[in-house]
């Protein structure tokens, strides 16, 4: 089947498509709406696109992150505590310990690229 998240480099392929199709204005910015378990850092995912983007449609353009968190809510002392940053989302079935009383508890959520948006500059 497909990679985990192959929808990230649909999602970003779809941007260039509709960037190619307005040939009088440049991509200025894309933002994805993603969640925090997609990539390992901001700044890796924003260095990644950059590289990526070189000879299309959307070189030059800059990547906003708008990030969904993920959760963690500890069955230990019922703490809710939403991770942003810092997670690691490559295993199916993350994992983070509670910064209230450092039970180990499951990840909900933060997945997914539910919205991707380009904006266009004028030539």
């Amino acid at each position: 089947g497909q990679p985990p998240r192959w929808y990230l480099s649909r999602g970003f392929d779809a941007a260039g498509r509709a960037a190619h199709r307005t040939r009088d204005a440049r991509v200025g910015v894309v933002r994805a709406r993603i969640g925090a378990l997609e990539f390992h850092s901001r700044a890796a995912l924003v260095q990644a696109f950059a590289i990526a983007a070189r000879g299309t449609t959307l070189a030059g353009a800059h990547l906003v992150l708008d990030v969904i968190p993920a959760d963690l809510a500890c069955e230990g002392c019922g703490r809710l505590t939403r991770y942003a940053d810092g997670v690691e989302g490559h295993d199916p079935l993350p994992v983070a310990a509670c910064p209230g009383c450092g039970r180990v508890g499951r990840l909900t959520g933060g997945r997914g690229l539910p919205q991707l948006e380009v904006t266009f500059e004028e030539a």
